[in-house]
């Protein structure tokens, strides 16, 4: 979902942030016993507030947890996207699946 927020040479997916995204995330991290849970639960609770301020490092730590690789930098974020730019994203990534339907 952070692909929203950060700016990053390759995006895999497309998932809007909504509120009801990160609470239902968030509350079922908080069931289970994930390998990385308390990285999972700090993002989402700074996320449930609306706190993205740190989106490009909770971006890039997940990255590197799924085999992100620093020598090539593909998909690494850096830096988080202008208001405008998340608009256009969300316009061209997320709002293009409900004109096909």
């Amino acid at each position: 979902m952070s692909h929203q927020k950060v700016e990053a040479s390759v995006k895999w997916g497309h998932t809007e942030i909504t509120q009801e995204k990160v609470d239902r995330l968030l509350a079922v991290c908080k069931m289970n016993d994930y390998k990385y849970k308390e990285l999972y639960i700090s993002i989402l609770e700074r996320w449930s507030k609306g706190d993205f301020s740190h989106a490009v490092e909770d971006h890039n730590a997940i990255w590197e947890m799924q085999g992100g690789e620093e020598s090539r930098n593909a998909g690494r974020a850096t830096h988080l996207l202008r208001p405008e730019e998340e608009r256009a994203y969300i316009e061209h990534n997320l709002k293009a699946d409900l004109y096909d339907k």
